[in-house]
């Protein structure tokens, strides 16, 4: 499953806004939020969403831990 991952922060915020438009006229043309193909691509923009929540959090988690109080300093 790692192949669907990209590479940066802002290519996966235009995917995931791209699925989200792409959710909505699907939703439109189904008139259903259970067709198979609403489910297949709002899994898919859940994955993104996901994986920039990762992301986010493992920036904020380095930068924590630069200046955390906690942190062993050398010596």
């Amino acid at each position: 499953m790692e192949g669907w991952r990209a590479k940066n922060h802002e290519d996966v915020s235009q995917i995931i806004e791209n699925l989200q438009k792409q959710l909505n006229e699907i939703v439109k043309q189904k008139g259903s939020l259970t067709d198979c193909a609403v489910l297949r691509v709002s899994q898919e923009l859940d994955r993104y969403i996901v994986e920039r929540q990762r992301m986010l959090l493992e920036s904020r988690k380095g930068r924590f831990l630069l200046r955390s109080p906690y942190r062993k300093h050398p010596g």
